[in-house]
This record gives C-alpha cells, sequence and structure tokens, in this order.
C-alpha cells in the first residue's frame, strides 16, 4: 500500500495545476466531450453513473450537466477538494467521495455505467480495480475506460524513441488542457519514478486490459486505439492511448 499512497501525495501536490488545464479542456471540449461519453457508455438523463478517479471533476461535471445522477471518487484528497470547487463555480450537484478504485465501497449493481480517463496505470493492483467495477455494475451496463501506455517507454526501447520524436513535434505548442502548460513547480519526475514500480507500466495494452476482461462477466468488449502523432514512422505504429468499452452480462447470459 505504500505504493498507493506515494502516488497519491503526488497527485495531492499536482492538484492545482490539474485543475487548472481541466477546467480548460471543459471550456473549449466540454460539449464534445458528453457527447462521446453518452454514446460510449449508452448514458441518457437520470442515469447513475460513477466516475472513478475523477481528479477535478471532469467528467463528473460535464454529465452532471447532461441531467446524469453522477458520483466522482478519487483516491487523492486535494483532487476531490478541487472536484467539488469546481463543481459549486458551476452550479453542478454531485458526490465526491474518497475511495479506493481496488477496493469500492458501493453494493453490487449499483451504477448503470462507469466511466474512468488515466486512472489504471496508476493502480497497484489495476486487474482488482476492473473486477470491482464490473461487481458494482449492473447488468447490460457499460464501462467506459480511457487509457494508455505512458510509461511503457521506461521498459521498451521502441516507446523510448517514439516519446522523444513526440517531445520534439509538440515542443513549444500551445495544447489546450496540457498538463505540462500548468505543472507549476511540481517535479514529475516524481511520477516518472513511482512508475517504474507500477505493474501497468510494464505492460503492452491494451492487450493486458483484454486478457483481464475476458476473466470477467462481460458479454462485449470494444476497442478504440490511438497510436502516436510524433511524425516519424516507428512512433504511428505505436498504441499510445486507448478506449475500451465493455458490457456487463445479463444475468441470463451464463
Amino acid at each position: 500500500m505504500q505504493l498507493t499512497e506515494d502516488v497519491k501525495d503526488y497527485w495531492n501536490l499536482r492538484s492545482e495545476g490539474f485543475s487548472s488545464s481541466i477546467r480548460e479542456e471543459a471550456e473549449f471540449k466540454g460539449a464534445a466531450l458528453a457527447d462521446k461519453l453518452i454514446s460510449d457508455a449508452g448514458l441518457r438523463p437520470g442515469c447513475k453513473v460513477l466516475d472513478i478517479g475523477c481528479g477535478p471533476g471532469l467528467f463528473t461535471m460535464v454529465l452532471s450537466g447532461r441531467g446524469m445522477d453522477v458520483t466522482g471518487i478519487d483516491y487523492s484528497d486535494e483532487m476531490l477538494n478541487r472536484a467539488r470547487a469546481n463543481a459549486r463555480e458551476r452550479g453542478i450537484d454531485a458526490e465526491f467521495v474518497k475511495m479506493d478504485a481496488c477496493d469500492l465501497d458501493f453494493e453490487d449493481r449499483s451504477f448503470d455505467a462507469i466511466v474512468s480517463r488515466n486512472v489504471l496505470w496508476n493502480l497497484e493492483r489495476p486487474a482488482d480495480a476492473y473486477s470491482e467495477m464490473l461487481r458494482v455494475l449492473r447488468p447490460g451496463g457499460r464501462l467506459a475506460v480511457y487509457d494508455g501506455n505512458f510509461y511503457l517507454h521506461l521498459f521498451d526501447e521502441d516507446f523510448s524513441r517514439a516519446r522523444e520524436s513526440r517531445r520534439e513535434a509538440w515542443n513549444g505548442k500551445d495544447v489546450k488542457g496540457s498538463h505540462d502548460k500548468y505543472r507549476g513547480d511540481v517535479d514529475f519526475n516524481i511520477i516518472e519514478e513511482l512508475a517504474k514500480d507500477l505493474p501497468l507500466s510494464r505492460e503492452l495494452r491494451p492487450a493486458w486490459d483484454v486478457k483481464v476482461l475476458q476473466q470477467l462477466p462481460c458479454s462485449d468488449i470494444a476497442l478504440r486505439l490511438h497510436r502516436g502523432r510524433g511524425g516519424s514512422e516507428e512512433d504511428g505504429r505505436l498504441v499510445v492511448g486507448f478506449e475500451i468499452i465493455v458490457t456487463k452480462e445479463n444475468d441470463h447470459v451464463q
């Protein structure tokens, strides 16, 4: 659990800058993001949605603004404080709770849908997190996970070279919602060091995710892959980010 606590401490440090980037993203991309989430997760007004690793509350805010009943959870106290402040500023009524994604304190079948972005890679027990998500999701409900191979460059030479290519291509560009833009005085090397001990830093994903999900009660697993845009041929072949849309089995499916 010490690794989990160290990751939490890092995100507490990042909370101010991360919230600024999320607020900018909500301003410029919020409507399109809400449309995407509604489509991916099969949402409609009144749906009970769990936002896992909510951070400063981006998904929670855009979905609450479309009539969803959203609960956001995060393990970082400071991220939750930012989320509550951002929601208050926008007049959004949403619940934010401190909770470990690997050990959810909800009853079985509590939510119509679950959304999560860039959270699994942070976790000490990511397979347990997937198991918990499927447990609290109602039969027929959807899980929409957005994540990536963010630290595979630490262990894979192809990803390392591609990462340098991307850094050169994007250097100096003003990207809306960029986390580098709002890093402040936080040392990003902290998370780089922690990532060396996080299990998913060594795994090629989403192959790992699919293997885990195939052992869980899923009736459908759909993938979208995002490859590098650094300009090099090698970068264009590698999966940098991905989306997994999972439908939980109905009760009659054995």
